[in-house]
């Protein structure tokens, strides 16, 4: 029974991490990837979330969303990551998924920025990369609730 006990807390504990963990610092060299284009909006089905630990003093440093997004007026799925440019901060509404009064997490063009540089430091796992021809934004995710 105690062993019982202690595989249903361990399981509790593992389905409630945000994933608001330290990764290290690694500068991605945008040159590899492509800059996504959006006409207006795009929903975010699945997300990870790989924060920064620093703002934009020195250097840029971004927090970096690996979004599962359905492509706008079609039922295609695509992957986009999302730099945060130096916000440190992960928003509340991303932190606990299962949120029923969350509404919808959405890319919106008006959220987008621009970013001239060829590279952007972000922290992600050792074993974690993007793949080359990825696609690519810098901006933030939105809440939308109807």
């Amino acid at each position: 029974m105690r062993n019982i006990c202690t595989l249903v807390i361990s399981i509790f504990i593992v389905s409630c991490d945000t994933k608001l963990t330290t990764y290290p610092k690694k500068r991605v060299d945008l040159s590899q990837y492509k800059l996504a284009k959006i006409k207006d909006h795009l929903y975010v089905i699945n997300y990870t979330i790989y924060p920064s630990n620093y703002g934009c003093k020195n250097d840029k440093y971004a927090t970096l969303y690996e979004c599962v997004v359905e492509k706008e007026n079609e039922k295609k799925y695509d992957t986009i990551y999302l730099f945060d440019l130096c916000n440190n901060t992960v928003p509340t509404f991303l932190r606990y998924k299962e949120n029923p009064e969350r509404g919808y997490v959405m890319i919106l063009k008006e959220d987008l920025v621009s970013y001239r540089d060829s590279s952007i430091n972000v922290f992600i796992p050792t074993n974690k990369f993007m793949p080359k021809g990825a696609k690519y934004l810098f901006g933030k995710l939105t809440n939308v609730t109807e």
